[in-house]
């Protein structure tokens, strides 16, 4: 009689994202402070808060656009102090700003490819 070990169900996550006590202020304005996160690489994972609640600051530290006050971003497994801002899109984290603006004279697929 043999005896196998029974399937451990895989506790640890694959996380894309993960954030460890981030802060950013602007003077006496504490806009995002010790916020820790984990965002699983798979499925879809929304930001909701009421104006002024430092969701547009969260996806600027996330994507480098402004530095952190403190903690750190780990995308893919790399921490964002070891890159410079303008590496961080090769991990895949870039930021967009919302243009409601359109091109009459060209496509709809054009208008998104020239976002």
């Amino acid at each position: 009689m043999t005896t196998e070990p029974a399937d451990q169900p895989d506790t640890t996550e694959d996380y894309s994202v993960e954030t460890i006590d981030i802060s950013k202020h602007f003077g006496a304005v504490r806009a995002v402070q010790e916020l820790s996160v984990s965002i699983p690489r798979r499925g879809i994972t929304s930001i909701v808060g009421p104006n002024g609640s430092g969701k547009s600051t969260f996806v600027n530290l996330l994507s480098g656009v402004l530095p952190l006050d403190g903690g750190m971003v780990i995308l893919d497994g790399v921490s964002l102090r070891v890159v410079h801002a303008y590496d961080v899109p090769d991990l895949g984290a870039t930021r967009t700003f919302q243009e409601v603006r359109l091109f009459d004279q060209i496509s709809v697929w054009d208008n998104i490819m020239v976002v």
